[in-house]
């Protein structure tokens, strides 16, 4: 017997969004407590983190939650969406996850100390997770990302492609892709998603924004190397329609004194245009772009009055960078 199309696609997606039916409850007030209070047994042995806390998506918080004045509303709201999804894994108190979290968070976001515990509390158990998030994590790599992977999964069934984005039929730059290009471009991302939670560069993170696929945001940690090191530096990632036989188009959100990198936030980096190969990645234009702050490139300007004070007064240059740093991309 033929199934109709439309019927089976709808059970495609029953099925997907079962996955999502399992919810934590809260995370209790013991997560949320500031490292080395007394909320947890300092007595007990503690076992290892189940969950590969270092390949969360910290640009959830990060880009959320920001000084000086740390909108609670904003702080918690981001650390629940970050959270919640390891919740059973965080109220355990034989682990180290809670412990883990709150290091990677401070690295990432250089938030004050006790800021969620001050801020964050929903009822007497303490943060109550939305209904919709996952229980538990059997890939730990994935972290946040099982409900994004369940949401952007492409279903070849019936001739249709379900659904990877926020909306159907996809639109990027306010018109409909073709199922054909929606497909191959986003099995092409969804692929570099997964190879990049499991392999991560060198002080580098990005995810997609939401449930759009085809938009992401990166972190990228300024080099130890440069007068950027201390910095965290926000980029944003747009795939088009054709990727990856088309560059996606990066720019940073953080102001950045480099003459490479304009007040728009735009990159004069080869690779980003006529140098664009479909044998690159994401991961590769992250390290790219993290290189390029170490090794500025004065012979292709695109701030020439930057690229020349780069080539005749180097300290002043250095001393101009490491200030825009400490403005922008510190705090």
């Amino acid at each position: 017997m033929d199934l109709d199309p439309k019927l089976s696609l709808m059970a495609l997606m029953l099925v997907a969004f079962a996955g999502l039916a399992t919810a934590s409850s809260f995370i209790s007030d013991d997560v949320l407590a500031p490292r080395g209070s007394g909320g947890r047994s300092l007595l007990q042995a503690k076992t290892d983190c189940p969950v590969n806390i270092q390949f969360l998506n910290y640009t959830i918080i990060t880009s959320q939650c920001k000084g000086p004045r740390y909108p609670a509303d904003l702080c918690c709201g981001a650390f629940k969406e970050l959270a919640c999804p390891i919740a059973t894994e965080l109220n355990d108190v034989t682990n180290y996850c809670a412990t883990t979290l709150f290091s990677y968070i401070t690295v990432h976001g250089n938030y004050p100390p006790g800021l969620f515990a001050s801020e964050c509390r929903d009822d007497k158990e303490g943060l109550v997770c939305p209904a919709s998030a996952p229980q538990s994590q059997e890939d730990a790599s994935s972290g946040y990302m099982n409900r994004q992977s369940i949401m952007s999964v492409i279903f070849l069934a019936c001739g249709v492609v379900l659904k990877c984005g926020s909306s159907w039929p996809l639109k990027v730059a306010g018109s409909q892709m073709s199922l054909l290009g929606a497909s191959m471009a986003c099995r092409r991302i969804q692929k570099e998603l997964q190879d990049l939670q499991r392999d991560p560069p060198a002080s580098c993170s990005a995810g997609p924004v939401g449930e759009d696929l085809f938009h992401w945001q990166a972190t990228i940690m300024g080099p130890s190397d440069s007068p950027y090191a201390g910095g965290v530096f926000f980029v944003t990632i747009h795939f088009p329609p054709d990727y990856p036989f088309k560059p996606p188009m990066v720019n940073f959100q953080t102001k950045v004194y480099h003459p490479n990198i304009n007040s728009n936030g735009s990159i004069c980096l080869d690779i980003l245009k006529d140098q664009w190969s479909p044998a690159l990645t994401i991961s590769k234009v992250l390290l790219s772009v993290s290189s390029l702050l170490t090794d500025p490139n004065p012979d292709d300007p695109l701030v020439p009055e930057i690229a020349h004070m780069y080539n005749n007064h180097r300290r002043r240059y250095e001393e101009m960078a490491r200030s825009w740093t400490q403005k922008h991309a510190m705090g």
